[in-house]
């Protein structure tokens, strides 16, 4: 009994110890030629395909995006948002997380 206690223990102190599968998030600011009419249509394009914030500065004419990296890659977004009617380029990315090989390795410490 007392063997199976100390197995017991043992596996549940080893459990933290395992890596857990956690979802990678990339944050992409992306310039985009827009009015304010086209806003409205811009976050639906992005909400269309997952992305739930998406941060719009008009006068910057930026839209400033978080989404899963491993679900969804910034071509794909830039190619949706061209389907939309908008052209788009990346200004700049950040990885938020620690993976490694992001586009510009830039790996910010939870």
């Amino acid at each position: 009994m007392k063997r199976l206690l100390f197995a017991i223990l043992l596996f549940c102190a080893a459990m933290p110890i395992f890596p857990k599968n956690e979802n990678t998030k990339l944050t992409a600011t992306l310039l985009i030629t827009y009015s304010a009419d086209d806003i409205k249509a811009i976050k639906e394009s992005l909400k269309e395909m997952g992305i739930k914030k998406a941060k719009t500065n008009l006068k910057a004419q930026t839209v400033k995006i978080c989404f899963n990296a491993d679900s969804l890659a910034v071509s794909d977004i830039l190619n949706k948002l061209k389907e939309a009617g908008f052209v788009a380029i990346v200004a700049e990315t950040g990885c938020i997380g620690s993976r490694e090989g992001c586009l510009n390795a830039v790996h910010l410490l939870k």
